[in-house]
């Protein structure tokens, strides 16, 4: 057996591709905020780690993988339903507000949408 066959292994690197995959998903989703990125790089590592489970035929890995790979996706699309629902309520709130002009502005005095917070005596 060759030397770079050796270290691919019998799974044509699929193994170590999942183990950098994996890890780079795990940290993008827990430390850096990159939640819809990671998930989309977990995808990518869970169909590496499902196609090796497929080629050593454990059956096991194969329904984890399966329901990983699921909820990954799972996550990404109600990620994008927040994301849609988030931009159509700023839309129609935008299309909703009239705008004033400046000459509508002197007339009435504008009302502070954010009042400050009363003074608590100390």
């Amino acid at each position: 057996m060759s030397e770079g066959s050796s270290i691919l292994g019998d799974y044509y690197g699929l193994d170590w591709a999942v183990l950098v995959v994996g890890l780079t998903a795990n940290y993008l989703i827990s430390n850096t905020g990159r939640l819809y990125l990671g998930l989309a790089i977990g995808v990518v590592a869970g169909l590496c780690s499902l196609s090796v489970a497929c080629m050593s035929h454990q059956y096991g890995f194969i329904v984890y993988q399966m329901l990983s790979v699921g909820l990954n996706l799972r996550g990404l699309y109600t990620g994008w339903k927040k994301i849609q629902a988030v931009t159509q309520r700023t839309l129609d709130v935008a299309t909703l507000v009239p705008v004033r002009s400046a000459a509508a502005n002197d007339q009435a005095p504008a009302r502070d949408p954010f009042p400050s917070a009363p003074a608590v005596a100390a």
